[in-house]
């Protein structure tokens, strides 16, 4: 009976992870400017949910041509690019990188879906072993 419930609450956990990973079209980013955060380059926030339409989450460096930061965002875009342009007047050159999955530009290796997954098999090893 316990072995029944605890499947059950696994394949319950399990359709609630895919609905949100798949079937969501929320995009989730890391949402700061280091001139409002000044740990937003080293210690960013947790994802949060973009606003409607925003697909990618992006990063992007401003630094001056001796290569000091100047400033550092992280957010949620329309446009997907990898690209750097500097700026005439300001000699500033500011790079824009973009990527397409939730928490991708928070600076993390592991993703949302792979915490997930490890989350559950931890449990289900745990449930099962008792």
């Amino acid at each position: 009976m316990l072995y029944q419930n605890t499947v059950m609450v696994i394949w319950g956990f399990m359709a609630v992870c895919l609905h949100r990973t798949v079937l969501s079209e929320t995009r989730l980013c890391s949402q700061c400017r280091s001139d409002y955060q000044a740990e937003c380059a080293t210690k960013p926030p947790p994802p949060e949910p973009c606003p409607e339409g925003a697909t990618f989450c992006s990063t992007i460096r401003e630094k001056t041509m001796k290569g000091e930061l100047v400033k550092f965002l992280r957010s949620c875009t329309t446009v997907m690019t990898q690209d750097c342009v500097t700026k005439p007047v300001t000699n500033i050159t500011a790079c824009y990188s973009t990527c397409d999955t939730d928490g991708c530009n928070h600076g993390n290796s592991v993703s949302v879906p792979t915490v997930t997954i490890a989350i559950i098999w931890t449990i289900s090893r745990l449930l099962i072993e008792h």
